[in-house]
């Protein structure tokens, strides 16, 4: 694969496209990190969340892929058993809504983890439309 291929394939998977974050989970994390035309900076936006949540939400993906969607964006990197270290991606969230979307991804990577209590779709989406105030537009829909 070349550096624009990689290069588009990164930036649809950060955006939220289910399909190319599965295609980037098969590519070896240096392959992924080890090319020139990488920007410097990745940014995940509200909606890139709203895409992953509506993907779940429609059961076109698992919960697990979703998880590690958000995983992926919050470290930079898609979690291998046995490879490290790795030099991580430079992925931020959107600067108006960084503690939004921080927290809902942060519920996301928690999947699997029931301490907390299990996050669903709508309780992250609830959460989101909550955190950015997106109340009112929610409940008119």
């Amino acid at each position: 694969m070349n550096d624009i291929d990689t290069l588009s394939l990164l930036t649809r998977a950060v955006n939220g496209d289910v399909d190319a974050f599965i295609q980037v989970m098969e590519i070896p994390h240096a392959e992924l990190s080890g090319h020139e035309a990488m920007p410097l900076t990745f940014v995940v936006t509200v909606p890139a969340v709203e895409r992953v949540l509506a993907a779940w939400e429609s059961s076109r993906v698992s919960e697990v892929l979703v998880q590690r969607w958000a995983s992926f964006v919050r470290s930079g990197f898609v979690g291998r058993p046995g490879i490290f270290p790795v030099k991580p991606l430079d992925n931020e969230f959107d600067p108006q809504h960084e503690e939004q979307i921080n927290d809902a991804v942060g519920r996301l990577d928690e999947i699997g983890d029931v301490i907390d209590g299990e996050p669903t779709v709508h309780k992250v989406r609830a959460l989101l439309n909550h955190l950015v105030g997106n109340d009112d537009q929610q409940k008119s829909s």
